[in-house]
């Protein structure tokens, strides 16, 4: 004995199907930047979590502490994750309603 077929239940998950998949597309092209050390460095992350752009201002370079320098870049690059990885839960959120499917 197999499940009942319900033609509406069908036209639903697939509507939601593409909207998902058109909420990841456009979540893939999004961009989000952050800074770190008072703005002396901002990162740019995409929604694929991939950085884009790393940019460094002239005094970040003049500081002369590579250990320092290094850290506000990993920050900048940790908090524009951090933004991309919320706007993401937030839209998949609002697509899925609640209904608590994995990763979502």
């Amino acid at each position: 004995m197999g499940f009942p077929f319900n033609k509406g239940a069908l036209k639903k998950a697939r509507k939601l199907q593409k909207k998902m998949m058109d909420a990841q597309n456009a979540l893939e092209k999004k961009e989000v930047e952050a800074t770190a050390g008072g703005g002396l460095v901002t990162a740019r992350v995409n929604g694929r979590h991939q950085v884009v752009a790393l940019t460094l201002k002239e005094e970040a370079l003049a500081m002369g502490d590579p250990e320092l320098l290094a850290d506000a870049i990993i920050t900048a690059i940790n908090k524009a994750q951090g933004e991309i990885a919320e706007h993401s839960e937030k839209m998949m959120g609002q697509m899925t309603g609640g209904l608590g499917i994995p990763g979502f």
